[in-house]
């Protein structure tokens, strides 16, 4: 193998052909690829806690509009659930659900 091409690996660094055009790219390390496959479990790990949802079904809600907002709309792209909060109540939905705002506008979500 050419030297300039174990320099290059050596480096981190690798050489694709992609149509016939040769494109030099960053090589995934492994220390690289550790870091993406934790970040991934973490990510795998809350999708499975309630937590989060408490604080965007309960808490985050109610203080959007403790601060003066009027229409608070929470979705989850897991479930299609849309939760529209205004001072008077709550609507579910789910989408795709086009939601009356109080400022006059629409939104569909």
């Amino acid at each position: 193998m050419d030297s300039k091409f174990l320099r290059a690996e050596e480096l981190g660094v690798r050489l694709e052909i992609v149509q016939g055009l040769p494109i030099w790219e960053p090589s995934p390390v492994y220390k690289h690829q550790r870091a993406v496959d934790r970040i991934r479990a973490i990510i795998a790990r809350f999708r499975g806690r309630r937590g989060y949802e408490a604080k965007d079904l309960e808490i985050g809600p109610q203080f959007y509009l403790s601060q003066g907002v009027k229409d608070v709309v929470v979705f989850n792209p897991y479930t299609l659930a849309v939760l529209h909060v205004r001072r008077d109540g709550a609507v579910r939905h789910i989408s795709p659900v086009e939601i009356q705002l109080l400022c006059g506008g629409r939104c569909t979500v």
